[in-house]
């Protein structure tokens, strides 16, 4: 029996998906998904689904509540959130200045999440899925220091990165059929008389 628990990086799973023009796919439980990309004989002992709270703007923000919600109550991955701060910047052309957000603290969290779990002997094989070069140190320190020890990415639309396949033992891509049986209902009961909808401009 192999243990594997995943490490899901939440905006760059979604901006594969918006830059693949798969918005179907963005109702997913990242739970689900993760069992359909497991090999048999693999035991599944949790899925770690790493995001941050957007900010602005409104519509998009309520999208993302109803999201994590439905996560909340229908899905068995531990949500670990990131943050978005403030971020000035300017125009070089005209000078304009404006006020961004960036997201800072999600690709730190996966990777101390990872090193801890591989030291504490979670897993045998750790799933990531995400295409960022931040991990790729994480991920060369628990080869070193417990090879014995498997790391499998798996790669959303648009976000193959060949340095980040070349650090693990196994690489993948995701495709529609891994997405499609992961799709949550459009509705889910909350109890108590509340129900979460699917977003109309996610269907």
């Amino acid at each position: 029996m192999c243990r594997v628990i995943a490490y899901i990086d939440g905006f760059n799973l979604y901006h594969g998906l918006k830059q693949h023009a798969w918005r179907q796919f963005y109702w997913i439980d990242p739970y689900r998904l993760i069992q359909n990309l497991l090999a048999e004989g693999h035991t599944l002992e949790g899925v770690k689904y790493f995001t941050a709270r957007v900010r602005a703007p409104a519509d998009k923000r309520q999208r993302q509540d109803a999201f994590l919600e439905a996560l909340r109550v229908r899905s068995d991955a531990e949500i670990i959130y990131g943050k978005f701060y403030k971020k000035p910047k300017t125009c070089h052309n005209c000078g304009r200045s404006w006020q961004s957000f960036e997201e800072k603290m999600t690709d730190s969290a996966i990777a101390a999440n990872l090193v801890a779990d591989a030291f504490r002997d979670c897993f045998d094989t750790a799933v990531l899925v995400g295409g960022d070069t931040d991990i790729v140190p994480a991920i060369k320190m628990v080869r070193r220091w417990l090879p014995q020890k498997r790391m499998v990415v798996w790669f959303p639309p648009v976000r193959k990165n060949d340095e980040v396949a070349r650090a693990c033992d196994d690489s993948g891509d995701i495709k529609g059929n891994h997405l499609e049986s992961a799709v949550m209902p459009d509705e889910i009961d909350a109890g108590e008389g509340l129900v979460i909808r699917r977003p109309d401009r996610w269907r």
